[in-house]
């Protein structure tokens, strides 16, 4: 009888042992993908100075890299966060002329990265002692006597303070998309400085005090214009003019040049005139 019991209890102790050591493991955590997102990716800082904030998601820590000297972060850093975590981008009053630099977001050690583009103006009522004929050296109120430079037009665009109010941008021909002579409208790029570094574009306006522009003869690289029409962001993408055509002036350097640059579209609305 009690070696009956003795191995009775030694059973039942090995089964237990077993159940126990099969149920300890439980249900298997599932696989997290790594992944990183920044929204939006692209900010605008006023020229007088200010801060933009992005939205940073991620499944483990990340670090920032890539500030230059003027712009101004808080922390380089953050944890892993589903939800989202504001991450604050600043800058001083901008004195010379518009900027941008890119920020890259690391996430990990290196597993993922994504970049985050930031642009400032340039200060109203700024000096750029590079170039006196700027612009941007003048703060601009989108009038005729006033008109805005192409960086504060930017600056409006990217920070999506922009209405369906007609405004007067001033800039200089930097790029010639298409001449389009049998609708008699032009797709181009102007610039503060005549370079295709932050260009606006003006999307199928027409020509001087509207009229229809018949060859390429009609606008050439380095011409000065004043633009009047609607600004807009293209898809979220692209900075324009739109609108019912406006009238323009133009004033032609003599070192201007016919050039057809063949750019995707991103600038001034449809409809927009020199003056």
């Amino acid at each position: 009888m009690t070696k009956n019991f003795t191995k009775f209890m030694a059973l039942a102790l090995s089964a237990l042992a077993i159940v126990g050591c099969g149920g300890s493991d439980g249900p298997e955590k599932p696989e997290v993908t790594p992944s990183i997102s920044v929204t939006p990716s692209e900010v605008s800082i006023d020229g007088n100075g200010g801060s933009a904030t992005v939205i940073v998601k991620a499944t483990t820590y990340w670090t920032v890299s890539g500030a230059d000297s003027w712009i101004e972060l808080k922390t380089k850093e953050g944890i892993a966060s589903t939800s989202g975590t504001s991450f604050t981008i600043s800058a001083d009053a901008n004195p010379g002329v518009a900027r941008s630099e890119v920020l890259t977001f690391v996430l990990g050690n290196n597993l993922k990265s994504v970049t985050v583009t930031v642009n400032q103006g340039m200060k109203s009522g700024g000096d750029n002692p590079d170039n006196p004929d700027d612009p941007g050296n003048k703060g601009g109120e989108g009038t005729a006597e006033a008109p805005y430079s192409v960086a504060e037009a930017l600056d409006l665009i990217t920070g999506h303070k922009y209405s369906s109010d007609k405004v007067y941008v001033k800039g200089i021909v930097s790029g010639i998309s298409e001449i389009n002579a049998e609708y008699g409208n032009a797709t181009y790029y102007i610039s503060d400085d005549g370079t295709m570094m932050r260009p606006l574009m003006v999307y199928r306006g027409q020509g001087f005090a509207g009229a229809e522009f018949t060859s390429f003869d009609d606008l050439k690289l380095g011409d000065k214009v004043t633009v009047e029409g609607e600004l807009t962001y293209y898809n979220n993408k692209t900075p324009e003019t739109v609108s019912t055509p406006a009238a323009w002036s133009s004033e032609r350097s003599s070192c201007a040049t016919t050039h057809s640059a063949g750019i995707p579209r991103a600038g001034f609305p449809s409809g927009s005139h020199i003056l």
